[in-house]
């Protein structure tokens, strides 16, 4: 992952202070403006900077995919279905329907700010399966309610889960990787490598329109020529005798 990421946070973090700093000044009279006010930030541009290659991009899926601490890989696989972490952490057994296998993410727990569901995938829905039958017999009732993910110390949310995501990233060799470039793994992977169509990956990640999902398209030199010469041959006179 670039450097750049680090180094924007940082400058973000500088800025923050240092404008308190200055708010400060003013109430005790010593200026007059607030300099910071007329700082513009450089745009942070995700497509740039996610820029694992292919096999490596691969290797973090399997990593994710085999991670054998139970109480925290259930959590990063969920996270790999395009869910965000504080709705996978929020997530309470009202919102599933294993039955239809179904989940909901209310508009109270997602940024879209709107309802939406999901069909669970076989391996989500063994997931959820086996949660919901070690709730069952936790809570000694057929119909456990609350949280999904629990805190196994706290018997609370997670608040959390840099840790054992760092020994995650150490089991696959992966480089520093943060726990939300899953969803622009599952963007860029999905576009890019795997072709599929764009409306579908946005459906998957909850984006509120296409354009959003649209910054993890990378433009390939060969488009152009693909393109051109396609049109080319569209009316050439081999395919006009056809």
């Amino acid at each position: 992952m670039s450097n750049f990421v680090t180094i924007y946070e940082k400058i973000v973090f500088l800025i923050i202070v240092t404008s308190v700093m200055y708010k400060m000044a003013i109430r005790l009279e010593y200026i007059d403006k607030n300099p910071l006010l007329d700082v513009e930030l450089p745009k942070y541009d995700n497509r740039k900077y996610f820029s694992y290659s292919t096999e490596l991009q691969k290797k973090l899926i399997k990593t994710i995919l085999e991670f054998d601490e139970v109480d925290f890989s259930d959590i990063f696989i969920f996270l790999l279905h395009g869910r965000r972490l504080n709705e996978v952490l929020s997530i309470e057994w009202e919102m599933i329907d294993m039955s239809q296998r179904v989940y909901y993410i209310p508009a109270r727990i997602n940024k879209a700010r709107r309802n939406m569901s999901h069909k669970m995938t076989d391996l989500l829905y063994i997931i959820l399966h086996n949660r919901l039958f070690n709730a069952m017999e936790t809570l000694d009732t057929p119909f456990p309610t609350g949280l999904v993910f629990k805190n196994s110390q706290t018997n609370k949310k997670y608040v959390d889960l840099r840790k054992p995501w760092s020994r995650l990233l150490k089991s696959g060799d992966i480089p520093p990787t943060r726990i939300h470039d899953i969803r622009h793994l599952i963007g860029s992977y999905s576009i890019n490598v795997l072709e599929l169509p764009l409306e579908k990956v946005s459906h998957t990640l909850g984006h509120t329109s296409v354009e959003i999902t649209q910054k993890y398209v990378t433009q390939k030199p060969e488009n152009s020529r693909f393109v051109i010469q396609t049109l080319i041959d569209s009316v050439s006179d081999k395919n006009e005798k056809n």
